[in-house]
């Protein structure tokens, strides 16, 4: 395989394993052409073997207990995959360590997904961060081991001083809740409304609704509720010094949504890279529908994509430079070396 100047990383929610929507997912994947590709929502696992053999990728399946699947596809040699999965996680997490052509070092790339539970306010966020620090813990042999690393998914948690459009949300669940009533489904992935608000408040749906119809009432209320969501799970990647690619690119205000289509009300998904990593982003960036028409309803969920520089490629850092990561790290430097 010969050396990469630059490779293509791509985070996809591709909604309760894709179900009829697999051939739009298919196109949107393709369009990107990733050489790195993690899944949440990965279902059907022979849907995902489908997927990634028409695909010509290696990929690895981590089978959940609650049915909510993580799954990494991969143009390179996948040396070692693991599934992590206790008590405190709802939806687990993976790690892959791949083989990258023209690299000193093998890259981990670990996929996971937070749970949701919005219905639970606060206690939802604290569940969240509790998982989150669970996934740096994980983290930490990569961290300590000086190999760059790659945290790939879906967390349903907001960045600090994002935006989140409450209204925009409202206003998708209401339409996912007539369509299913309408078609006599039962919700299958899709949120409604009775999962994002607290009980106390569901006796009051009807005047949320209107509320979120109503302009001036609308931005009076993403304003109060956006002072009162949480952000601990963010934050916790960003004390520990992981750096948010997407936030790399954009000012808070300006940070792209990714969910839920056909309006996205918020960014909840995410690349997050060790500063070794972070130093090779060239791009990041969310593939909407005027990217891709077929992004629109291939998933609930927008995909996050950063194109990183090859080692070849990348720009070589002073001694100085290494340590002041190193410290910042707060690990011992040890003497570089090729694959172990």
């Amino acid at each position: 395989m010969t050396q990469k100047s630059a490779f293509t990383v791509m985070t996809y929610n591709i909604l309760f394993g894709g179900q009829n929507r697999i051939s739009n997912i298919e196109t949107v994947i393709r369009s990107v052409n990733p050489d790195i590709l993690g899944v949440q929502e990965a279902n059907d696992p022979q849907q995902l073997a489908g997927l990634a053999d028409r695909l010509g990728m290696n990929y690895q399946i981590g089978l959940v207990k609650s049915g909510f699947h993580l799954a990494i596809l991969t143009k390179f040699p996948i040396v070692s995959f693991q599934l992590f999965e206790n008590s405190i996680f709802q939806k687990g997490l993976i790690e892959a360590v791949l083989d990258i052509p023209g690299e000193e070092q093998y890259w981990h790339i670990y996929v996971g997904h937070l749970t949701a539970n919005f219905f639970q306010g606060y206690a939802a966020e604290k569940h969240r961060e509790r998982e989150v620090k669970e996934y740096i813990a994980i983290m930490g042999s990569a961290r300590k081991q000086k190999r760059p690393h790659l945290l790939l998914g879906d967390f349903n948690a907001l960045a600090p001083g994002e935006m989140f459009r409450v209204n925009k949300l409202i206003q998708a669940v209401t339409q996912f809740d007539q369509e299913r009533k309408l078609a006599n489904e039962k919700a299958q992935g899709l949120p409604h409304l009775n999962y994002i608000i607290p009980p106390a408040l569901r006796p009051f749906a009807p005047l949320i609704r209107g509320i979120a119809n109503t302009k001036p009432l609308a931005a009076a209320m993403n304003t109060a509720v956006n002072s009162l969501i949480p952000r601990k799970a963010s934050r916790a990647l960003l004390d520990t010094d992981y750096i948010d690619c997407l936030a790399m690119y954009y000012g808070p205000k300006d940070v792209p949504p990714t969910c839920p289509n056909p309006q996205p009300a918020g960014r909840i998904d995410y690349i997050w890279a060790d500063i070794r990593a972070a130093l090779r982003v060239k791009q990041c960036k969310v593939i909407n529908s005027d990217d891709i028409p077929e992004a629109r309803t291939a998933s609930d969920h927008l995909p996050v994509v950063a194109i990183l520089a090859g080692k070849a490629a990348a720009i070589k850092y002073t001694e100085l430079a290494d340590s002041a990561i190193e410290k910042s790290l707060g690990v011992d430097t040890p003497t570089q070396s090729a694959h172990p």
